[in-house]
């Protein structure tokens, strides 16, 4: 996941990006640090950084899922208006 998208998911579900937890869930999810040192470095416990990492993770996979997106492509976005199925054109 990148910065951007993480920042965008906690926007959209009225979390705060300061929080110990989302704190701790961005440096796994983005900087792709293990959940121990970020309990570490933030100070939240295992179980909330357990819990805060499987819910952004699930609210990405669920807005790639909507829009189509492969996790597994760097770079990916959602379709383009010109991705128009064959019946409309």
């Amino acid at each position: 996941m990148r910065e951007r998208e993480f920042y965008a998911l906690v926007k959209l579900k009225q979390g705060d990006p300061k929080s110990a937890a989302n704190r701790a869930a961005k440096r796994v999810l983005v900087d792709g640090i293990s959940q121990a040192e970020a309990v570490r470095e933030t100070g939240a416990t295992r179980s909330t950084v357990c819990d805060a990492v499987k819910r952004w993770a699930d609210a990405d996979a669920l807005v790639r899922d909507a829009y189509e997106v492969d996790a597994g492509i760097a770079g990916a976005s959602a379709p383009t208006t010109t991705d128009e199925p064959s019946s409309l054109a």
